[in-house]
């Protein structure tokens, strides 16, 4: 199979997944966003701080969502092949936007610079995690490493 007809395979076997998994992006993104906004630049919290309230908040729906709207699970959740690799990735998540929001906040005095770079900082981890939920989280391929996972193949 040709690189094309593979991607063109992929993109419509996960397009209504990917479709639901944009809309919980959206809905988690909101929370943290909200959160941090009220937190940094109403309460004056240090950014830092706001972010990591507003992950930590932020990730408890994503969770749920993700797992049972975008990829329908209705078994038992796991606790070591879903919940601490989900914490795992948002804790990456929470490295990578703490360091940036620390970073807007230095740099700049207003609160939507600091809300601008923890959107993009959740902007450039956005299509990695959504391959690492369908191979290893929550696809029907996902369980330990090595299970096949339609990706894989």
């Amino acid at each position: 199979m040709s690189p094309v007809s593979r991607v063109t395979t992929l993109v419509i076997a996960h397009a209504g997944k990917f479709l639901r998994y944009s809309g919980v992006s959206v809905i988690t993104i909101g929370v943290g966003q909200a959160l941090l906004f009220l937190l940094h630049g109403v309460a004056d919290q240090p950014a830092w701080l706001a972010n990591v309230i507003a992950v930590a908040i932020s990730a408890i729906p994503g969770y749920v969502l993700n797992r049972y709207v975008v990829w329908g699970k209705k078994s038992a959740n796991s606790m070591m092949t879903e919940i601490v690799p989900f914490w795992s990735l948002a804790f990456v998540g929470l490295v990578v936007s703490t360091l940036a929001v620390a970073a807007a906040s230095a740099r700049w005095s207003d609160p939507w610079a600091v809300n601008a770079a923890y959107l993009a900082a959740f902007g450039a981890l956005w299509l990695l995690k959504y391959g690492a939920f369908e191979r290893w989280l929550f696809g029907p391929g996902s369980g330990p490493i090595g299970s096949e996972s339609p990706l894989a193949s």
